[in-house]
């Protein structure tokens, strides 16, 4: 009796390769999502440690190191902040650090920012498995497979003061690092949509070497740019803080963040009512949020030596700073 051999069919065999080519994607994306957390692990505890070692250097210099390869953000020729790489001079600044961090992806340096008296900083980075983490603005595209910007800071992510020809100026920012700075003028950056900003596809600056660090994908484009001009010591007068919370709120109202929780108490502030209502609602929210109408900033200021000037953090440049009970040079 002859022995009968049963071949596939060719439909068996289309069934077998889809199924197998099906079982291979699902290893091979499990595998890719994996590396992805694996890098973001590596960033995030990067951050952490680095946060803590910006700290530790503050408590000693009493203010942050410069980046590397800076640039400065002006308005009209006042410095708001300068932008860089946490490179080899940082590292050597900060003295603990047993290496210089770098992404682990890309091999590229991380972005740094200081404002401009050098107490508040940010650092930016890129994060591969976006729809893992956090609750942000952008939630809607979190399963794109674009990069996303991740900001650690202590930078208060509202707004930034600088002094030019006698005025001061307090500026809507949300954000101190950019996607480049082809052009370091601050209504520049904004009109042409570069800054980055937690949950967004514009990626920091010292990614532009390996990725496309686009424009756009941030949104903030605000018709109030500048929330206060004229003399800081005006905002302890009740109209002083009434103008400047109203310009607040016209900052970011109809931009992109007013969805963002971050934002929702200043969104919130209602000027509109009873005159010495509206001046204590503004008063308390002031205070509370920026810690004091004249002394915002980190420090109380007690005096000042000749020629300095005022700041979020104090008085800063002549002779000396006095805070609190501690005197020390202001060009430290």
């Amino acid at each position: 009796m002859k022995k009968q051999f049963r071949w596939f069919t060719l439909v068996e065999l289309i069934v077998v390769i889809t199924i197998l080519a099906i079982l291979w994607t699902i290893a091979f994306l499990s595998f890719q999502n994996h590396a992805k957390n694996s890098r973001d692990s590596v960033r995030v505890g990067d951050f952490f440690n680095i946060g803590k070692w910006l700290e530790l250097f503050l408590v000693k210099v009493w203010k942050y190191p410069l980046p590397n390869d800076a640039q400065t953000v002006v308005y009209s020729w006042a410095t708001l902040w300068t932008q860089g790489t946490l490179w080899d001079g940082v590292v050597w600044n900060i003295g603990v650090l047993n290496k210089k961090p770098v992404d682990p992806l890309l091999g590229t340096e991380y972005t740094y920012s200081v404002i401009n008296i050098r107490d508040e900083y940010q650092l930016g980075w890129i994060q591969e498995a976006w729809d893992l983490t956090y609750n942000v603005v952008n939630q809607a595209n979190a399963a794109s497979d674009q990069y996303r910007a991740v900001l650690k800071w202590n930078y208060n992510g509202k707004i930034l003061k600088t002094a030019t020809g006698g005025t001061d100026y307090v500026f809507a920012l949300p954000s101190i690092i950019a996607t480049d700075l082809d052009s370091t003028d601050v209504e520049e950056v904004i009109s042409q949509e570069k800054l980055v900003y937690t949950g967004h596809r514009n990626i920091p600056s010292t990614y532009n070497t390996n990725l496309d660090t686009g424009t756009g994908w941030f949104e903030y484009t605000t018709t109030q740019l500048i929330v206060y001009s004229g003399s800081v010591s005006d905002l302890s007068t009740s109209t002083g803080q009434i103008i400047f919370a109203d310009n607040l709120q016209k900052a970011y109202s109809g931009t992109v963040l007013m969805a963002d929780i971050n934002y929702r108490e200043e969104l919130a502030i209602d000027t509109s009512g009873q005159e010495e209502l509206s001046k204590n609602v503004v008063k308390n929210y002031l205070n509370n949020t920026y810690g004091g109408l004249i002394t915002w900033g980190t420090y109380d200021i007690v005096s000042v030596g000749w020629g300095g000037w005022w700041g979020w953090g104090g008085w800063w440049g002549g002779s000396s700073c006095v805070f609190w009970t501690s005197t020390f040079p202001c060009d430290l």
